[in-house]
């Protein structure tokens, strides 16, 4: 849509990444309930043990605060997913604002639908859903992502770190904020 008057005011005052991280965070803190936020000193902090990297993969992206927190080189490629259609192009738009990476947003349901089948990252942020019981499990039971064996239907945390893991090349780096993490 158009922008308001007080926008363009707002825009013209603080700048394009300013603005658009004030909307953000005052549509954010006006429907609390609808996202699950990764806290940007969380995500900070997962991107600083990850280290510098290449690419970099969040395969349930959310508002981005992962790839953001990540994105410190122009040279970089970051990748994001989500289910949601919404979320996938405001990450998309966040990144492409912040950052002189190379961005590539993609919708679909990581699990059933990964849009980065061939892609092995440096490194893999993931704020991944927690309990959920419709995750793929009939669909996906012989998937080649289940290296370290079939996850139990229950057990949705851990479909998401073997689905991090195979997105990995050789001596990169998983960071999630799981509960459980397989060792």
């Amino acid at each position: 849509g158009r922008l308001s008057a007080r926008g363009r005011s707002l825009a013209a005052e603080l700048g394009a990444r300013q603005t658009f991280e004030f909307l953000l965070g005052r549509h954010l803190d006006a429907n609390p309930r609808q996202y699950t936020l990764t806290p940007a000193d969380l995500a900070g902090l997962m991107a600083d043990l990850a280290g510098p990297a290449r690419t970099v993969l969040d395969p349930a992206c959310g508002t981005g605060a992962l790839l953001r927190a990540a994105a410190t080189r122009p040279d970089q490629k970051l990748y994001a997913q989500d289910s949601a259609p919404e979320l996938a192009a405001l990450t998309t738009l966040r990144l492409a604002l912040h950052t002189w990476s190379t961005v590539r947003g993609a919708t679909g349901d990581t699990l059933r639908a990964d849009a980065h089948p061939q892609l092995r990252a440096d490194a893999v942020l993931c704020h991944p859903p927690f309990n959920e019981r419709n995750w793929g499990h009939d669909e996906l039971a012989y998937d080649p992502r289940w290296e370290y064996g079939f996850p139990a239907r229950t057990e949705s945390e851990l479909a998401w770190v073997q689905h991090a893991l195979a997105r990995l090349k050789d001596g990169g780096k998983v960071y999630d904020n799981l509960r459980k993490i397989i060792g």
